[in-house]
């Protein structure tokens, strides 16, 4: 099978089109920058460069694929999707579509713009008639570098939710066997991988082993940096603490089990995880 991967080149992207590709399948890689997916892979990799917000390219980039994976990050994720599906529609060929949501993504939850976009993109699959399969993770250990700047470790807000933090590759590996189950189509799984961590006791284990120089996690109250990033004009830390005061409200979420029993559970732990 011939599969489209939107967004491949990104932290969960890219481990997709490794797996899909150590499964036999045939890839093209849908990026914004043909020139950084090629960087990134490599010249030999197929690569087909899309702005699926306009629409531009998309249908082009799908010409001989039988199935389409989409992990987009965009604040039009929905309308995204929405382009990405009409045009699979309208060629036809397209035998199944993996999306990548969210565990937290229900409609109790659509006041939160990051879920409603998902919510939407849901919605364009479940009404495309391509058979669909939409897999729900939370967080990703690849994430907790982001919680790392200029030599200090910082935690935004109280977040004592432990979640089920999942390894990339054993996401990334889910997908490909989504395109060899039948059982998969037309059905929405949750991910969690194999241990309920919270944010600061993942990030220090981490920070122990990558930045063994610091010592203390940072845990500031999210008013305070609420107040910073309104008086330095700071967007990018405003976008943070938004997500990370969504995550402190509503928590995990979700049931992995149907994914457990059709896919095996995800077995990577924190520890296993560094000492890759």
């Amino acid at each position: 099978m011939k599969i489209a991967v939107f967004g491949g080149t990104g932290l969960v992207g890219a481990p997709i089109v490794e797996a899909l590709t150590a499964a036999e399948h045939a890839v093209r890689v849908i990026s914004r920058d043909a020139a950084r997916a090629l960087r990134h892979f490599g010249p030999s990799t197929e690569v087909a460069e899309v702005d699926a917000e306009t629409g531009l390219g998309v249908k082009h980039a799908l010409e001989g694929c039988q199935g389409i994976v989409l992990s987009i990050s965009s604040p039009r994720e929905g309308e995204c999707v929405g382009k990405v599906m009409e045009a699979a529609r309208g060629m036809g060929g397209v035998d199944q579509v993996v999306y990548v949501s969210g565990c937290t993504v229900k409609e109790e939850h659509a006041w939160f713009p990051l879920v409603a976009g998902k919510l939407e993109a849901e919605r364009h699959l479940r009404g495309s008639g391509i058979p669909w399969t939409v897999l729900a993770p939370g967080w990703f250990f690849e994430t907790l570098g982001n919680f790392v700047r200029d030599g200090r470790a910082t935690v935004i807000g109280g977040n004592p939710t432990p979640y089920h933090f999942v390894a990339a590759a054993d996401f990334a590996g889910i997908v490909a066997r989504a395109f060899e189950l039948p059982e998969a189509r037309d059905r929405r799984f949750v991910i969690h991988g194999p241990e309920g961590l919270t944010i600061k006791d993942a990030l220090t284990r981490y920070c122990r082993v990558r930045h063994p120089g610091i010592r203390k996690i940072s845990q500031p109250p999210i008013w305070i940096l609420k107040l910073l990033a309104r008086t330095q004009a700071h967007p990018r830390l405003g976008q943070a603490l938004a997500l990370m005061a969504y995550f402190e409200r509503v928590g995990e979420g979700g049931d992995p089990t149907g994914a457990n029993l059709l896919f095996g559970p995800p077995a990577t732990t924190l520890e296993a995880w560094l000492r890759r």
